[in-house]
């Protein structure tokens, strides 16, 4: 089985994940128009702090965007939370 999305854990109310607009459980599933297919995509999109980023999200049965200001990622201690690689 291969990892090929991040599971959002949100530890902090007012940090940058939830003020992105993400919410527990939510699973990152690709970037920029483009799924994740394994494990080297998920975090190939950090490679570009100074711009936004338009994550594609799954919460519940749904599929939404959550834009990601430049920067945001960079900072992880600033994030509130925590993205973990696992399965779809």
């Amino acid at each position: 089985q291969v990892k090929n999305a991040l599971a959002v854990t949100i530890t902090d109310a007012a940090g940058g994940l939830a003020a992105a607009g993400f919410e527990n459980g939510d699973l990152v599933i690709g970037a920029d128009g483009t799924q994740f297919d394994g494990p080297g995509a998920l975090f190939t999109w950090f490679g570009a702090p100074t711009q936004s980023h338009r994550l594609i999200v799954r919460r519940g049965g749904a599929r939404r965007e959550i834009v990601v200001p430049p920067g945001m990622l960079s900072d992880a201690e600033a994030w509130g939370g925590q993205l973990t690689p696992t399965m779809r």
